[in-house]
């Protein structure tokens, strides 16, 4: 009887460490998961954000220059500093396409399509390099024109990809299935 309580006693103890070093090891193993997991999330937040303060001084640089040559005032900055930050946005539209997910990647050619639609407005306005040497300088109606006709639609046009932009960048953060699906303004 003896015997077979020692043998009881030993089966058992190897069985729970045997247990504990399985528990472990399982623990450990979803540590390491979700640690990547954070880590993934972490660089694509920071691909997104830098995607998006590019996006924003672009932005904020090209309405300062169009809102000068609106109101005929000599127009602040230049084309070539504007090249630059249109340049900066290009640069991080490429961190967010190697950090996926492949719908964030699309909504990143979408921003990059209207924001050069955009910028195309603004250099035509603002920077006289681009602008034929003989032309007049617009009138106060031909201004007008031009803001609400081509600069105004294209800046709505860009704001509404960067708006979806950020919305599936949200549903990519969010993101625990390993699927990523957004619903789109179509469905």
């Amino acid at each position: 009887m003896a015997l077979i309580a020692a043998v009881a006693t030993v089966v058992g103890a190897a069985l729970g460490a045997i247990g504990t070093v399985m528990s472990t090891r399982y623990a450990g193993k979803t540590q390491d998961i979700s640690q990547h997991d954070h880590w993934r999330r972490q660089s694509r937040r920071d691909a997104y954000a830098a995607f998006t303060v590019s996006l924003k001084k672009m932005q904020s640089y090209g309405n300062a220059a169009f809102d000068d040559w609106f109101h005929s005032l000599p127009v602040t900055g230049d084309g070539s500093t504007f090249r630059k930050l249109e340049h900066d946005v290009i640069e991080a539209q490429a961190a967010v396409t190697l950090e996926g997910p492949q719908q964030v990647a699309d909504a990143t050619e979408e921003v990059i399509d209207r924001m050069r639609d955009w910028a195309v407005g603004i250099y035509m306005s603002c920077f006289p390099i681009n602008r034929p040497t003989d032309s007049e300088e617009p009138t106060p109606d031909e201004r007008l024109d031009w803001a609400e006709n081509v600069v105004n639609w294209r800046e709505e046009a860009f704001q509404d990809s960067v708006r979806s932009f950020h919305d599936i960048c949200r549903a990519a953060l969010d993101l625990r299935s390993g699927r990523l699906e957004v619903a789109t303004q179509d469905s």
